[in-house]
């Protein structure tokens, strides 16, 4: 494949490293490429409320000029859009953030600040990516310990079924869960997996 398909056009901006487990596992079972960014590998989180704070701090995320010469994406001359480009921060809405925080984030408002504004389709987990892989019947993590053990369940996942049928029975289990919009995330993974096999 040529070097302007290969590169990413989904990125993903992981809570923790429950997040970028998850997003890593897609992207190897889909095997497309998506950038995935977590702080310290996931060991430290990323909070909804220090969110603009962690993209301005990294050198890649700061300015839009740095993120495309980073991962050398095309911006069109007249739009001044950077074409095809998604990011997905997956984040929790935990219990203790204000209702306000947790509003400003489903709706994008948070993010009204940072060049990357118009690219970012939040996608949450209400109060956690725990209880939403328990409201939807996939396994979870029942204590800190336990989620070491993330690799393998979200692998295992994918042990009885092609990839694409796995992350589309994924899609209609998400949607039907006020919990979180992870569905949008997993669409735009499928979507991307087959304009790359046209």
């Amino acid at each position: 494949m040529n070097r302007v398909t290969m590169d990413p056009q989904i990125f993903v901006i992981a809570h923790g490293k429950t997040e970028r487990i998850f997003a890593e596992t897609i992207r190897s079972q889909l095997r497309i490429p998506i950038k995935v960014i977590a702080n310290n590998n996931g060991n430290n989180n990323i909070e909804i409320t220090s969110f603009a704070d962690y993209v301005k701090k990294r050198r890649d995320l700061k300015t839009e000029k740095a993120f495309s010469e980073e991962y050398t994406l095309k911006i069109d001359r007249e739009t001044k859009v950077i074409n095809g480009l998604s990011i997905f921060p997956i984040m929790d809405l935990e219990k203790g953030y204000p209702q306000a925080d947790k509003k400003a984030y489903q709706e994008g408002t948070l993010f009204k600040q940072l060049w990357m504004a118009k690219y970012i389709i939040p996608i949450y987990n209400d109060d956690c990516i725990e209880t939403v892989l328990k409201s939807v019947g996939l396994p979870y993590a029942e204590n800190t310990r336990d989620k070491r053990n993330y690799s393998r369940y979200f692998s295992d996942m994918f042990s009885e079924g092609h990839p694409i049928a796995v992350i589309e029975s994924l899609c209609d289990k998400f949607s039907k869960c006020p919990k979180t919009n992870m569905e949008c995330f997993l669409q735009k993974c499928l979507e991307r997996q087959r304009e790359m096999t046209v």
